[in-house]
Order: C-alpha cells, then sequence, then structure tokens
C-alpha cells in the first residue's frame, strides 16, 4: 500500500514538472509608474497630461505599454501617441503618450511597462501637465 502511494505521489510530480518545462520560465515585467496629479483640463491641447517614456541607455529596450490612468483604473484614451506597443524604443529616442483629457476631472498617473527589469534601468519615465494656471506639474516615473 505504501509502494503504491509513493509511486502515484511520483507519477503526479514527474507530471507536474513536464508541464513546468513545457511552459517555460515565467518573463517578469517592470512597472514604471508616477504618482498621481490633478487633470483639470477644460479643452484640447497643450494642458493634457502627457506621459514620455526615453531610453537614455546604449542598447534598444522592449517596452509592452504605456498609459495614462485614472485613480480608479479607467485608461484615458491617446490624443497623440507616436510609438507602438509592444514595441522597442532606440536608444536617444523618446515615445510621447498625451492623453485625451478634455473635461476628464481626475486624479492621473503615466504607467510605463517595461519587457525586462534590466532595459527598466535605461527608461526614464516623466508625467507632464501644463494646467490652466500657467503652471507646470512634472512628476518621475520609479
Amino acid at each position: 500500500m505504501q509502494l503504491l502511494k509513493a509511486l502515484m505521489i511520483r507519477r503526479f510530480l514527474v507530471g507536474v514538472a513536464g508541464v513546468l518545462v513545457a511552459t517555460g520560465p515565467a518573463q517578469a515585467v517592470t512597472l514604471l509608474a508616477t504618482g498621481l496629479v490633478w487633470n483639470n483640463s477644460t479643452s484640447a491641447g497643450d494642458n493634457n497630461p502627457q506621459c514620455f517614456a526615453a531610453n537614455v541607455g546604449a542598447t534598444p529596450v522592449r517596452v509592452n505599454s504605456m498609459k495614462i490612468i485614472t485613480f480608479d483604473g479607467a485608461v484615458m484614451p491617446a490624443q497623440f501617441l507616436n510609438c507602438n506597443f509592444p514595441g522597442d524604443i532606440s536608444p536617444g529616442l523618446a515615445c510621447i503618450f498625451v492623453g485625451e483629457g478634455r473635461n476628464s476631472f481626475a486624479l492621473v498617473r503615466c504607467v510605463i511597462e517595461v519587457a525586462t527589469p534590466t532595459g527598466a534601468k535605461s527608461i526614464r519615465g516623466t508625467l507632464m501637465f501644463y494646467d490652466p494656471q500657467g503652471d507646470t506639474q512634472i512628476l518621475e516615473a520609479h
């Protein structure tokens, strides 16, 4: 009886190990995110929130996504986006995501999903916002 249990457990463990080997290791992504800023823009234009991702490294960096997210988790639509994601950002270049912030009074933040932890070391993320009073707010992504 003990031998039968041991064989069943062994068969189960071999099956689990086979599944794990077949699926491969999980790829770790790194999220870079800013803090929240109050978006009180009332018209389209320069006062919409702008999310930047610049590659300051020497090799291309794979970025899975770049978004402006409201405090409740909704993704703000893009008014302008100069990169396609997932995609690579070449050394010395930057991508910009300008949110369609018109009449969306909400706290927002910039979130950049980098494909690898080593690539994230080369990305500098920033959320910039010009408020209607003429002040500029800049938050760095960490």
